[in-house]
């Protein structure tokens, strides 16, 4: 049976831990109708449905083989072919946080994570789940922001949108990340966000929820963020079914720890929440 890593304490503890969150904890989320935020192979079918009835077969077939990265690039360039940015824009709106007359409720995984408070968030999701219970704790960021430093430094509670924040995205939805192209886009149009990640890599031990092994925009962001770095002090993923040679990839390739549970970490997570809680509770009254 998994135990809660020490590091993982010692770093919230310390305000040392950053949470990265990927569309599974999105996915927990529902609302009164009992509907919930799509995974990211269910988008891209939903989204397909903007495009002609032939490229919308051809996605069904690239995501029925995995081949969502390629998939998404097909879907972005029929959307920008057929000047549909602000169809795309409303329908990521509707799937993300629901409809408005029945907006998605955050779930359990989003009240631990709020529970824990952590100084840094860091999400590929585009919704405003993670924010949805205490909006005026954050301050919410995209990879477009030129004042995250300043926020990380005054000690400010962060998300960083890294894939763009639905909520704010312009009607030609260049905010929006959805494709390989979108991401190399964003990587130009937001170089300090990315140093700033590279840096709190550096500096923070990273716990990522919400992802399978096999989700294309953590491999994405990986390959950005670790590739080519030497990493001594672990960061580590809860998920779900990872092969020994995923685990084994992960950590020397990344120095991520992988750490595998039948219901992707949840049980350890509520528990590394009470554990720190209590432990930040204890330090308080020590120094009372």
């Amino acid at each position: 049976m998994n135990k809660v890593p020490e590091q993982l304490i010692n770093a919230a503890t310390r305000g040392k831990l950053a949470l990265f969150v990927g569309a599974g904890i999105s996915a927990n989320a529902t609302n009164r109708a009992g509907e919930h935020p799509p995974k990211w192979p269910e988008l891209l079918l939903k989204l397909a449905e903007l495009t002609t009835e032939s490229t919308q077969n051809n996605i069904v077939e690239l995501v029925q083989s995995m081949q969502l990265l390629k998939a998404a690039e097909l879907l972005r360039f029929e959307i920008n072919k057929a000047a549909k940015q602000r169809e795309l824009i409303n329908r990521i709106k509707l799937l993300t946080n629901g409809p408005t007359s029945d907006p998605f409720s955050p779930s359990n995984w989003h009240t631990l994570i709020d529970d824990l408070n952590p100084q840094i968030i860091i999400t590929t999701n585009y919704d405003k789940l993670l924010e949805g219970q205490s909006p005026d704790t954050y301050t919410i960021d995209t990879y477009k922001s030129t004042g995250l430093d300043s926020v990380i430094r005054n000690g400010e509670t962060v998300i960083l949108k890294i894939h763009g924040d639905i909520s704010r995205a312009h009607e030609a939805d260049n905010d929006i990340v959805l494709s390989i192209s979108d991401y190399a886009h964003a990587r130009r149009e937001g170089q300090l966000a990315f140093q700033l990640l590279r840096a709190i890599f550096l500096t923070h031990t990273t716990l990522f929820i919400g992802y399978s092994m096999t989700d294309p925009d953590l491999q994405v962001v990986l390959e950005e963020l670790f590739s080519g770095r030497t990493l001594h002090s672990p960061h580590y993923l809860f998920t779900q079914g990872a092969k020994d040679f995923e685990v084994d990839y992960f950590a020397n390739c990344y120095g991520i720890k992988v750490l595998n549970f039948d219901d992707y970490g949840f049980s350890l997570f509520e528990e590394f929440v009470t554990q720190t809680a209590q432990l930040t509770l204890d330090s308080q009254l020590t120094n009372i």
